[in-house]
């Protein structure tokens, strides 16, 4: 039996904010915007920790702050496995596309029940409905607002919960 998120996160009861990234294409897919909302977290006061998946960022991004994970088979089982237990144990997923159709990866998210944060470009506005399963900015939003929802959400259990 699989456990639910919220079993897994209330198991855990994790002080580290985790962030996920999915994407091959780190401009498309906004990688800039997540790093920079990764940084302002931590300037903001909240433990974060980022992990991008399939993407990979320019050298200068490399932090300790980082996990890349360049390639995963979600034909071999064992990354599979891996990639459900990023979904079940991220806090949000990080999607701050600059455009995009209908991503799978926000589709993977809300299966998993793991909330989204993106963009509302393209068929995302068909996927995610704020304030129910994550929020959508616009094009221009910085990585400081994405981070000061974050935090306002992440310091309320009852918020957060609300969401998965």
């Amino acid at each position: 039996v699989v456990p639910s998120r919220q079993d897994v996160l209330q198991k855990n009861q994790q002080s580290t904010c985790q962030l996920l990234f999915v994407g091959k294409d780190w401009n498309r897919k906004g990688g800039e915007i997540a790093y920079q909302t990764l940084v302002s977290l931590i300037s903001l006061g909240l433990d974060a920790r980022l992990t991008i998946v399939v993407s990979i960022p320019p050298e200068w991004y490399y932090d300790e702050i980082l996990t890349v994970i360049p390639y995963l088979n979600k034909n071999k089982k064992s990354d599979r496995y891996k990639l459900e237990q990023l979904f079940l144990n991220s806090h949000f997923l990080l999607f701050p596309t600059r455009a995009d159709c209908s991503p799978i990866s926000i589709c993977e998210a809300n299966a998993f029940g793991l909330p989204v944060l993106s963009t509302d470009v393209g068929g995302i506005p068909s996927i995610i409905k704020n304030g129910e399963n994550g929020y959508m900015f616009s094009l221009s939003t910085s990585g400081d607002d994405y981070a000061h929802l974050i935090n306002k959400i992440f310091s309320d259990q009852e918020d957060y919960f609300k969401l998965i």
